[in-house]
């Protein structure tokens, strides 16, 4: 009977996992909705980095906010760019 708990719980554990990833994986969201999304985490990078400076954080933290901001630019900027060539070959 132990035997079958100690399988059971990773079993259980690895199923959710899976179905967790498998369903987050077929959630599309659309293009308006995914230029908001992305121009929302830029805001909020920005905010943040903002707050950081004017609070004199510590250094690392401060470059790190950075970091994180860079990402959010580069992350819309390939949006767009993936945007402009999908309209370019219709």
């Amino acid at each position: 009977m132990e035997a079958l708990v100690i399988l059971l719980v990773p079993l259980v554990g690895a199923a959710i996992y899976l179905g967790a990833r498998f369903q987050s994986q077929g959630i599309r969201r659309s293009p308006p909705e995914e230029l908001k999304q992305l121009q929302e985490q830029r805001a909020w990078h920005a905010d943040r980095l903002r707050r950081a400076r004017e609070k004199k954080w510590d250094g690392t933290m401060i470059e790190q906010i950075a970091e994180q901001l860079a990402e959010a630019e580069y992350q819309l900027a390939r949006f767009n760019a993936a945007q402009s060539a999908a309209s370019r070959r219709n």
